[in-house]
């Protein structure tokens, strides 16, 4: 594309047949004339360039898929395990005479693995295994004899493990562990006597591990550990006097326990406690400066202890607690000034304990609220006082319909409600007294269908439901009692199957049922198949943590068999394992996963063990790279990430690493494919659809919701600036 629709055009479509679970055009990275890629073509990785008026192959077909693509000028870098050659996992290079190996520095069938290719200047450096040598800082030319060893940090076969290799300027900054230190901050001009460690930030062979190297304002930024201070973020400008902390945020081992984490615009909202304020609400930019409280709603140390965030329009609402006036709802525009109390529905010091928030499709808050006259019904909110409004006494007088489940499906909300007559069956409301109605009394008479797992799929309404001869099956409805009818009866006679709806991708409802087994529909008995039977796909049942993520129109998912939780792809139809992080039956993903699950541009954010880490951060693209994003609580501590939350280029999550507590964390988006961690906002990292929460799921009070304002564009000065922030 020139950017114009007529420039805008297909270069070739005659690629080849993409076949198995690799699939796609990937790798993109360009040199001074062409674009290279990788492609799986009959089951095997080819590395392809295009000058924009085609497409050719690069070399013979790869067995093992060329990794880590670099460009240099006119030269593309690359990683090749070649058995084909007499060579293993080698540093390969293509330019306009032809494709090849560099050099074969771990000599025959052994691998040096290059990794972590940075161009610096024109100068490929990476690290690379040799026997003599261990795993060290190399650099390369692109020719045989200019591919050498810069220095040997660890000294004989030992590793000092160069990683995230990043330049700044001229300069290239990586973590290594050296002779009498732990892993630090070390910095290389291409030369022995100019590979350095820049400071021994925890004294002595202790770690202080740096992490999240950016380059920014001339100088590195980073985060590092010490004892007295925990993690983190400093400073370096490549000297050891100009290596600062930039402050200690979080004083000690305190913890602020951040929770129901949300998204306005490129700002993050949230619940915090701090011993001068107790749990109030907080914003954060991502920076120290950005990070502080809305407003103190109990003033002192006395906490409000915000619950239930959810967007309606540009408008934030909560529940929130005052001594004058309990549990009551709340609204935010993020301002203290604009943070207040919306309606005192039982005045006083008593409380109307609003729960089920949920957005309408006209504007409008619904919501759960009780009150003595008329117990626990189905009310309304505009935001002002007048506007919030009890919708209709479903059980009249002071019995409470127990109302639940509320759902926005395309502008009708449908929800779960009691009355005497017809138990417990799915209504929906339009918001006025008379269009809020019964659907369908699914189990006829006093007795209930206690519908459940209501779903939205495009409109049409899926959920789970008792019936005298069916027991729980699977039914969807239309919003009329015609259109509300079992879609199949799984298991067949009274036991029913206990279909639990899970995520749809494009129209197709995924489910559970029959304890064990992946299902699908669209809707209709004969488009309701079995995928996969002998497995358990999320929820917190067995242990197994509910986890689902729409990738490239493929599920990536969470379920256990017989080697325990882990991740797992479906192609709808059929599913397999993705990877075994923690082998054997334990497996990696229990129940903790629910809170850390997230789809976040071409992957999965998720929450995974091993014995090695413990619980921490992981990604996965749904195909063939599923990385620990990074080690928060050094070595086997649990951090226990929670909350996985979208702003902009940013990606918030709680964390404890051990040191500070269960405090907010943040990673760009940009660092979860490598590249810079870099925290400013830029316009190609705008939040994307991704952001959002699965739609059709419920939200409660331990689950987080997206918060996106009306905000059209991003501020002029926060384009312009992009270029120039850290």
């Amino acid at each position: 594309s020139d950017g114009t629709p007529e420039g805008t055009v297909l270069v070739s479509e005659d690629i080849g047949p993409d076949t198995g679970l690799y699939r796609g055009i990937r790798q993109f990275t360009a040199t001074n004339d062409a674009v290279f890629f990788v492609r799986n073509i009959d089951g095997n990785f080819t590395l392809l360039k295009s000058n924009g008026t085609g497409y050719e192959g690069v070399a013979s077909t790869f067995l093992w898929n060329p990794s880590n693509l670099t460009a240099v000028g006119g030269t593309l870098f690359f990683t090749r395990l070649s058995p084909d050659t007499g060579t293993g996992a080698e540093l390969w290079k293509s330019d306009a005479s032809g494709t090849r190996v560099v050099k074969d520095i771990n000599p025959g069938f052994g691998s040096s693995s290059p990794a972590n290719l940075t161009n610096v200047g024109g100068t490929l450096f990476f690290r690379a295994f040799h026997p003599d040598l261990g795993t060290e800082l190399w650099k390369s030319d692109g020719t045989a004899e200019g591919t050498v060893l810069v220095k040997d940090i660890k000294g004989g076969d030992g590793d000092s493990a160069p990683a995230a290799l990043t330049a700044v300027g001229g300069t290239i900054f990586f973590t290594a562990s050296g002779s009498g230190a732990g892993a630090e901050l070390w910095k290389s001009d291409g030369t022995a006597e100019g590979t350095v460690l820049v400071k021994d930030i925890n004294a002595g062979p202790g770690d202080s591990s740096p992490a999240n190297l950016a380059p920014g304002l001339g100088k590195l930024f980073f985060s590092a550990a010490q004892p007295d201070t925990g993690r983190e973020p400093w400073t370096s400008d490549g000297t050891e006097a100009g290596t600062l902390l930039l402050k200690d945020i979080n004083t000690g081992a305190g913890t602020s326990s951040p929770g129901n984490l949300l998204k306005v615009g490129h700002t993050l909202l949230f619940a915090a406690t701090t011993p001068d304020a107790g749990r109030e609400l907080w914003r954060s930019d991502g920076t120290e400066e950005g990070t502080t409280m809305v407003k103190d709603i109990v003033p002192g140390a006395g906490s409000s202890s915000p619950e239930w965030p959810t967007r309606v329009g540009s408008t934030l609402f909560f529940t929130a607690s005052r001594p004058d006036a309990g549990i009551e709802l709340w609204k935010s525009d993020g301002t203290e000034e604009g943070t207040t109390l919306v309606k005192d529905i039982v005045p006083g010091p008593g409380s109307s304990y609003p729960a089920n928030l949920t957005k309408g499709g006209d504007g409008t808050l619904f919501f759960t609220a009780s009150r003595s006259d008329t117990g626990t019904e189905l009310w309304k909110s505009d935001g002002t006082e007048a506007g919030t409004v009890l919708v209709k006494d479903i059980a009249p007088g002071p019995g409470s319909a127990g109302v639940g489940g509320l759902l926005n499906a395309n502008g009708t909300l449908f929800f779960v409600a009691f009355r005497p007559d017809t138990g417990s069956e799915l209504w929906k409301s339009d918001g006025t007294e008379a269009g809020t109605v019964l659907v369908k009394d699914i189990n006829p008479g006093q007795a209930s269908s206690w519908p459940t797992s209501l779903f939205n799929v495009d409109g049409r309404l899926f959920f789970t439901a008792f019936g005298s001869g069916t027991g729980y099956e699977l039914w969807k409805s239309d919003g009329t009692e015609a259109g509300t009818a079992l879609v199949k009866d799984i298991y067949p006679g009274p036991a029913g199957s206990y279909p639990i709806p899970l995520i749809q991708i494009n129209g197709v409802l995924f489910f559970k049922a029959n304890i064990n087994g992946l299902w699908k529909t669209d809707g209709t008995e004969a488009g309701t198949t079995l995928i996969r039977d002998g497995i358990l796909p999320g929820g917190r049942v067995y242990g197994c943590g509910g986890g689902f993520a729409a990738i490239e129109d493929a599920l990536v998912f969470a379920a256990r068999d017989q080697n325990g939780c882990e991740l797992w792809r479906s192609d709808g139809v059929t599913a397999e394992p993705l990877v075994d992080i923690n082998p054997g039956p334990a497996g990696s993903l229990g129940s903790f996963v629910t809170n850390a699950f997230r789809k976040v541009g071409g992957q999965v954010l998720f929450g995974a063990y091993d014995e090695a880490h413990g619980l921490e951060l992981w990604a996965a693209d749904g195909a063939s790279s599923t990385r620990l994003v990074q080690d928060v609580a050094a070595g086997a501590g649990w951090s226990s990430p929670r909350f996985l939350t979208p702003v902009g280029p940013l990606v918030f999550f709680t964390a404890n690493d051990n040191v500070a507590g269960n405090e907010l964390w943040a990673i760009s988006k940009s660092g979860l494919t490598g590249e810079s961690n870099r925290a400013a906002y830029s316009p190609e990292l705008a939040p994307q659809d991704d952001d959002e929460p699965t739609p059709g799921r419920g939200g409660s009070a331990d689950e987080f919701r997206a918060f996106v304002p009306s905000l059209e564009e991003d501020p002029p000065e926060l384009a312009a600036s992009a270029a120039e922030a850290p």
